[in-house]
């Protein structure tokens, strides 16, 4: 699993104190580690098994969700660094969900086949393939690019400016209602990983629908890939840049999976997305009942980031707040 680097904005720490029942934080050189969402294991339980089953790789290492995953056998498991600006010292969330608790993870098959692409869509995928950063990025900058035609790429990204350019102009020829009925129907039920690639890039083009969103988000309940990164990037990039009023009931229970644990890459930016749609307190039985776990998990956390999404995600969908105890909001979940 790859991890994902995160640069933080200045945040308000301060707006919040850090729970009495926050997860164990770990010093290493340059870094603290924090883990999130132990149960039943302890620190040391998984330092001492991931020496024994992965030699070699330790809760600071890049390829730890991995090996918690696969060769620990965690239901779900994550890892993100945090660095914020003008501080040399990183900040690495361990989050997972425990080996027990596998029936909260509800991931869909992922099919991985790379045969008979789409060829009307040839250009984009050629991008996709052989230059996969160029792609992330013009897809990140593509509202800019769409607001400005002249916009001028990050210093960063330059040396990619044609590749880039190509995919902005490749979805800017996918507006139309036919584009968005292929797109859909592909990321649901296409077996080419790169066309339900390229289809939940083409999205990107209709998140004033809330079809395309709801497309986006049953995405990123695929088990492994690509596919479940690109639609983040793109519901991601529409909660912090054009977000409007969303109706979330037709996939309550995709977004009930990722609350409750599904794809801890994504649940952050999911609890900050519904926040920033304006979702309704009438919603919280089918997003909460009978889960949430990794919500109030993320509610313990030290690092604000976790912690303040979450907060807000829980105030929104009980329109009061409750503070930042676990103990109240697990008792006001279970009475749903």
């Amino acid at each position: 699993m790859i991890t994902r680097r995160i640069t933080l904005t200045a945040m308000a720490v301060g707006l919040a104190r850090a729970p009495a029942e926050a997860q164990a934080v770990l010093t290493f050189p340059g870094k603290t580690v924090e883990v999130i969402g132990l149960r039943r294991w302890t620190i040391p339980m998984v330092q001492d098994s991931l020496a024994k089953y992965a030699p070699g790789i330790t809760l600071d290492s890049h390829a730890c969700a991995q090996a918690l995953r696969y060769k620990l056998g965690f239901a779900d498991a994550a890892v993100m660094s945090y660095q914020t600006p003008g501080d040399s010292l990183e900040t690495v969330l361990v989050i997972v969900v425990e080996p027990q608790d596998s029936a909260r993870v509800q991931y869909r098959p992922a099919p991985l086949d790379s045969a008979r692409p789409r060829a009307a869509w040839r250009p984009l995928l050629r991008v996709i393939r052989e230059k996969p950063p160029a792609f992330q990025t013009a897809l990140w900058q593509y509202r800019a690019w769409e607001l400005d035609p002249h916009v001028a790429l990050p210093p960063w990204a330059a040396r990619d400016s044609t590749e880039i350019r190509a995919v902005w102009r490749f979805l800017a020829g996918q507006r139309r209602s036919a584009h968005l009925e292929t797109a859909i129907r592909v990321l649901r039920t296409d077996s080419n990983v790169y066309d339900r690639i390229a289809a939940a890039a083409i999205l990107a083009n209709f998140t004033d629908q809330d079809r395309a969103l709801h497309a986006l988000v049953g995405a990123l309940l695929e088990s492994d890939g690509p596919v479940k990164g690109i639609a983040s990037i793109v519901l991601e990039s529409f909660s912090q840049e054009r977000p409007r009023p969303v109706d979330w009931r037709p996939v309550a229970a995709e977004l009930h999976a990722i609350l409750n644990g599904t794809d801890l890459f994504a649940l952050s930016a999911t609890m900050r997305l519904l926040v920033a749609t304006g979702v309704h307190s009438d919603l919280a039985p089918s997003l909460l009942r009978g889960g949430g776990e990794m919500v109030l998990s993320f509610l313990t956390a030290q690092h604000p980031d976790p912690r303040l999404s979450a907060h807000a995600l829980l105030v929104a969908l009980r329109g009061t707040d409750l503070g930042f105890d676990i103990n109240p909001w697990r008792e006001w979940i279970r009475s749903l």
